[in-house]
């Protein structure tokens, strides 16, 4: 039964105690911005008391994944501090961040069961998406996913990603939609003919669908004479800045493409500055931070069906929804915005409303303080 929390308020009763397992920067990704937020808001802090373990093996996104003995190492140390942390602090609650895929699952399976033996409220808070689909294929993995979410609080970042995990025996699944900190910024430009640029802005990793987007302005520059601009932000990874520069030259895009690499902070804002419509066809996702990002800064977005996308997406409101590893039908959304730029004055309103409402970091901090309170109602 999924379950949604209700609306509490401050009190002065003591503080519940949270010991948080989870990812901190380094590397900055989408479940250790959260918590690093969540760790650094007065609001939250304010309601809890909050001691937080680091679970992070990888220094670096390359990292991320891949086995070594170092990471063989920092997991003995990491589990270490978890049994010293548990004998001396006693939570109300263990949240734990829990991994569907690789060593990462494993080990995780292995320090909860530690965790289970002090016979304390457990509670997955869970970021990534997987476990169907992996224990449809191994019985190992069925039987190890059973016997570590068994007796457990689960909390889904969406609706539709509780599918993934409904199957387990469980003690009540809850949502708990991601925000991100900071103000919007809503622009408005009324010019009919104006010249439309779109941002792809991630990592350039085949499965965000960096080679989707280009392959989608190869085909858009051949149906065209109109001017747009395409802009590619990103660390390189499996493809390189390099080779990028190719497939523009060798589709004739060289007057409309702007790759940058890697961009941060006041950079990162610039470059939302002087886009229009984020797109991100990745093949593979939950609920993206970047198209939170987008709608602060008032860029619809175009995006695939993946995890907690649709939920966020409202089709012609905020942006456009299309097949994942699909770039005919991302030229022709594509198309249709540089015919008809005007439409996305409307659509900047919406995606500003729509965070305001839904994933602005204090509506953020509000249902997290809700949520967390529900479960250790129960």
């Amino acid at each position: 039964m999924i379950q949604f929390p209700s609306v509490y308020t401050n009190s002065m009763a003591e503080k519940n105690k949270l010991l948080i397992i989870g990812h901190l920067p380094p590397p900055v990704h989408g479940v250790s911005a959260i918590n690093s937020w969540i760790k650094s808001s007065p609001v939250i802090n304010h309601e809890f008391e909050i001691q937080f373990i680091n679970l992070s093996l990888a220094g670096s996104i390359a990292d991320i994944g891949g086995f070594s003995l170092k990471k063989i190492v920092r997991a003995g140390r990491t589990l270490f501090a978890i049994v010293k942390t548990l004998h001396a602090y006693t939570p109300s609650l263990v949240v734990y961040n829990i991994s569907p895929d690789g060593f990462a699952f494993f080990r995780d399976v292995f320090f909860t069961s530690i965790i289970k033996l002090f016979g304390l409220k457990l509670c997955y808070y869970i970021h990534g998406k997987g476990f169907a689909k992996h224990t449809a294929n191994s019985k190992i993995y069925a039987f190890l996913s059973a016997r570590m979410f068994q007796g457990a609080y689960l909390v889904c970042l969406s609706a539709s990603l509780t599918s993934d995990v409904e199957r387990y025996r469980h003690r009540g699944i809850f949502i708990l939609n991601n925000g991100i900190p900071g103000p919007t910024q809503l622009k408005y430009d009324n010019a009919e003919n104006k010249k439309v640029t779109f941002l792809f802005l991630s990592n350039y990793v085949i499965s965000k669908g960096v080679l989707d987007f280009l392959k989608a302005f190869a085909i858009v520059r051949k149906q065209t004479n109109k001017e747009f601009g395409l802009i590619l932000t990103g660390k390189e990874y499996d493809l390189s800045i390099d080779q990028i520069n190719i497939f523009v030259r060798e589709n004739g895009l060289e007057n409309n493409a702007l790759i940058t690499g890697a961009l941060y902070d006041a950079d990162k804002t610039n470059i939302f500055s002087n886009s229009d419509v984020l797109v991100l066809p990745t093949y593979n996702e939950c609920f993206p931070l970047v198209i939170l990002e987008a709608f602060q800064h008032s860029l619809p977005v175009i995006s695939s069906y993946e995890g907690a996308i649709p939920e966020i997406i409202k089709e012609a409101l905020t942006g456009f929804l299309v097949p994942s590893k699909n770039p005919q039908r991302l030229a022709e959304i594509i198309l249709s915005i540089i015919n008809n730029p005007a439409q996305l004055n409307n659509m900047r309103t919406n995606v500003v409303n729509q965070f305001n409402q839904l994933f602005s970091f204090s509506v953020f901090e509000r249902n997290f303080i809700a949520t967390f309170k529900e479960i250790l109602g129960h």
